[in-house]
């Protein structure tokens, strides 16, 4: 028996609706949970443990839930906290910490180059 591709539009179509259908038929719908407390809003300290609790909605395989906080963000995901604090410092105060970590980061970079000559030599 000889197998051939038919190289008409038609059947390009055909081909296409059946993968499409395939895929969707094999997706299983998602569903989300609501996380009712803490409140949007609530105020927690640095380290504080606090009870979180969830409404499952539909799912009920739901084994645990992570909950992780970040701190102020803008519309970017920069760190406001971070930015207002750097504010808070000298323009010779910012340079000076500029200064360091640029520093740190290249004898950082001096420590793997001279690993790597080690390794290779």
């Amino acid at each position: 028996m000889k197998l051939s591709m038919r190289s008409d539009s038609a059947s390009c179509v055909y081909l296409v609706c059946m993968v499409t259908c395939a895929l969707c038929l094999s997706i299983s719908p998602a569903f989300g949970f609501k996380i009712l407390t803490p409140k949007e809003g609530q105020m927690v300290r640095s380290g504080e443990t606090l009870p979180v609790t969830i409404d499952a909605g539909h799912d009920t395989v739901i084994v645990q839930v992570r909950y992780y906080w970040y701190g102020e963000q803008d519309e970017f995901g920069n760190d406001l906290e971070w930015l207002r604090y750097n504010l808070t410092l000298t323009p010779s105060e910012r340079y000076h910490k500029h200064q360091r970590r640029l520093l740190s980061i290249l004898r950082l970079r001096e420590a793997v180059r001279t690993a790597r000559t080690r390794k290779a030599g």
